[in-house]
């Protein structure tokens, strides 16, 4: 980050000797607001003009206004050197904060009388290993600080600065990543406790010191213990039996906690304990059993929700009186059959709608939901490729065009009367044109702004849509329309970019499932907070690799 005088010799000192209608901006002498600067700053600015002195005489570039953009800006390299010769301690400031400053130059920086001059340059991920060994022994602390807090900086300097009389300097290397195992194991028998917390936090911690760590009269420290991956099953039971909230929520949270400590913490008083066990993939069957019946809602959610809970256990929930743990039942995909024909009669239409899009619905089921009352779960049911096709057959006599257009089949007609019937006041003509692949272009691209959204839904699912107007559908109003987008095998990548963001989690759920969505959106649908979401990503992606 540039100092307020570096920004204000950045801003200024491009725009010298630049023709302007500003009086005082006539000549490479007369430097703006002269009358407000300091003599400091003149000095700082005739340094910067004489690094930028090329560039600005030529008159192509000016600075903007804001100090933001300013401190984007970078240097030429070759003007560096000429910089760090400078008198003014700003201006040297200015050189060593510069990533492109050559390292022979942060050398010479870092012997630079000014002490925020070799802070910045202890500070810089392209600092030398010689001269951060220099830096380690600075008379001044601060600087010392930077070194110690710096993860290029070598493990040896950072064991020797884990002596270091200072305390912000060794626990600036208790926090440093690069530390090595032996100077974290010598900083665990500092009197401080945040100290010891950023041990117990290190990923060179070994299990020994983790064990000694987890008995810390500090709760602070014993938490970083418990949130440590490498901490050992026993030493996780010991916090499991821990006085603190805290400690014991993050060993419920541990996958490397033992059977015998989740059994300890199954009765725990505090619910956010238990929600944790609920939500840790290393609670056995067993273990979610017992959680299955716990009087809150969202701890019977999170069992249903964990990889390992039983098919039998998901049949039991099934009958939850709550109306979040039957939905949660509905969509998924290792729900067994009987739990299926019973949320197939339930009395709440979107447990009965995610029965319906689920794609391990046993087929009686789809064909008991293709008589359901609601449309929505009709529909559902008609567009399942798991229906068998005594349901489809129900569904094309149903007396709604919506679900009739779901499964019917188009004869193929020309092109100019299809491009006529496009233009039909009758809704259902258009759904038709719509859902026929023999359809032209320009009739696709005239229904897909059709004020019907059964329409357009057809439009979207249309095999020969341009791509253009694929991606204009994505951006539908209506959630139908763009999960057909999501379904089309045509579909542009930028339109399944913007399905991966839809706030609807089914609408996610098929962008995740499908094999030619793009690496980047596969990743951050994998850490998507719907939880069915993140599994499907997370398989496909492992399938792929595979």
């Amino acid at each position: 980050m540039f100092t307020e005088n570096a920004l204000d010799m950045l801003k200024y000192g491009r725009r010298l000797g630049v023709k302007t209608g500003d009086r005082q901006a006539t000549t490479i002498f007369d430097f703006g607001f002269r009358d407000k600067r300091t003599a400091s700053l003149e000095a700082d600015v005739r340094w910067v003009w004489r690094c930028f002195s090329l560039e600005a005489l030529a008159g192509t570039q000016e600075l903007p206004n804001d100090r933001e953009h300013c401190e984007g800006l970078q240097a030429p390299s070759e003007g560096l050197w000429y910089l760090a010769l400078a008198k003014s301690s700003t201006t040297r400031q200015f050189v060593a904060a510069q990533g492109q400053t050559p390292v022979d130059c942060l050398e010479y920086l870092s012997l630079d009388p000014d002490d925020d001059v070799r802070c910045i340059v202890a500070a810089s991920s392209r600092c030398p290993g010689h001269v951060f060994e220099a830096l380690a022994g600075d008379k001044t602390a601060k600087v010392r600080r930077q070194v110690a807090a710096n993860p290029a900086c070598q493990p040896p300097v950072l064991y020797r600065l884990s002596l270091d009389s200072d305390y912000s300097v060794r626990l600036n290397v208790a926090n440093n990543p690069s530390s090595s195992a032996s100077a974290v194991r010598l900083l665990s028998e500092e009197n401080d406790a945040y100290i010891r917390f950023g041990v117990a936090c290190h990923r060179h911690a070994d299990w020994q010191m983790l064990h000694m760590l987890a008995c810390d009269q500090s709760h602070l420290v014993r938490q970083g213990v418990a949130g440590n991956h490498n901490t050992s099953s026993a030493t996780m039971s010991i916090l499991a039996k821990d006085t603190e909230l805290s400690v014991r929520q993050l060993a419920a949270h541990s996958v490397s906690i033992s059977a015998s400590a989740l059994r300890s913490l199954h009765g725990d008083d505090n619910l956010y304990v238990r929600r944790a066990l609920a939500s840790n993939e290393a609670s056995g069957r067993e273990a979610l059993e017992l959680l299955s019946q716990d009087q809150d809602m969202l701890v019977r959610y999170l069992c249903v929700t964990n990889l390992n809970c039983s098919a039998r256990l998901l049949a039991q929930l099934a009958q939850d009186t709550d109306v979040h743990i039957r939905r949660a039942v509905a969509r998924s995909e290792e729900t067994p059959k009987e739990a299926f024909q019973i949320l197939a009669h339930d009395k709440d239409v979107l447990t009965r709608l995610w029965v319906a899009r689920n794609e391990n619905t046993t087929a009686e089921v789809l064909e008991v939901l293709a008589a359901d009352e609601h449309l929505g779960v009709r529909q559902a049911a008609a567009e399942n490729e798991s229906t068998p096709w005594a349901a489809l057959e129900t569904l094309a006599q149903d007396q709604d065009i919506y679900i009739r257009r779901g499964v019917a089949a188009n004869s193929p007609a020309s092109q100019k009367v299809l491009s006529s019937l496009a233009q039909d006041t009758d809704h259902f003509v258009r759904t038709l044109v719509a859902a026929n692949e023999t359809a032209p272009l320009n009739a696709l691209r005239l229904l897909s702004y059709d004020e019907s959204a059964a329409v357009r839904c057809r439009v979207a699912g249309n095999r020969n849509t341009h791509p253009q107007v694929l991606h204009y559908l994505a951006q539908d109003k209506d959630e139908c329309v763009k999960i057909q987008v999501a379904r089309n095998p045509f579909a542009p990548l930028v339109a399944l970019r913007i399905l991966a963001c839809d706030p609807d989690p089914y609408v996610r759920l098929l962008i995740a499932k499908l094999k030619y969505t793009p690496d980047d959106v596969k990743q951050r649908l994998a850490n998507d907070h719907d939880p069915w979401v993140r599994r499907a990503a997370l398989r496909h992606t492992m399938s792929n690799t595979l």
